[in-house]
């Protein structure tokens, strides 16, 4: 649990492309879940503050070597990755990368291609499954090299038609008060993207 798979989106960082992740030299604490992403919905209590955090580019593995949870020789895998404005904000502006959130669960996938062995698992055999957005991640043409089986579970990927989303997005500079927008995206409150 709380394995990263990817460098923290933070900063610099914050609308780039998932990154490889820091090297540790010494075992890393692998008991306890990392937090969360930071939701489409601003968090509103201090408690619901303390689970999420815009560092939260980790991923959970179960193996039957390791837990009961985990039975008949299946290795599951749980990935967070970044939703709502810092993983799917589109503003027709070549200086931020749109769907990161996607590109989140590509670096995910190559993480466990090459690691899901040491957990007992096979790489030429992998499953996915999501529900609602996460159920449409694996239907892109690309996916098919990490894949051996990938149901897909029925459900809205966006709230809105993508028309009317679209027609939203030129209000959101002025809203949040932008001229230029990828430095001040990187250096805005989290809690005001979320606004």
């Amino acid at each position: 649990m709380g394995i990263p798979f990817a460098a923290p989106p933070i900063g610099k960082l914050r609308f780039e492309k998932p990154q490889q992740p820091i090297p540790w030299t010494k075992p890393i604490n692998a008991t306890a879940y990392s937090k969360g992403c930071i939701p489409c919905v601003k968090p509103e209590t201090k408690a619901e503050q303390a689970l999420v955090s815009e560092d939260f580019l980790y991923l959970n593995v179960w193996s039957p070597n390791l837990q009961n949870f985990a039975r008949r020789g299946i290795v599951v895998v749980t990935i967070q990755y970044r939703l709502g404005p810092f993983g799917f904000l589109t503003l027709n502006d070549s200086s931020i990368t749109p769907n990161l959130g996607l590109w989140d669960q590509v670096s995910a996938m190559q993480w466990i291609q090459e690691n899901i062995g040491r957990f007992g698992g096979n790489s030429k055999q992998v499953t996915i499954m999501g529900e609602s957005a996460g159920a449409e991640s694996g239907c892109g043409p690309d996916d098919l090299n990490f894949l051996g089986f990938a149901p897909i579970v029925d459900g809205d990927f966006l709230p809105n038609q993508p028309e009317v989303s679209l027609k939203n997005v030129p209000k959101y500079p002025t809203i949040l008060g932008l001229n230029q927008l990828k430095d001040p995206l990187i250096q805005a409150n989290s809690h005001t993207l979320l606004a």
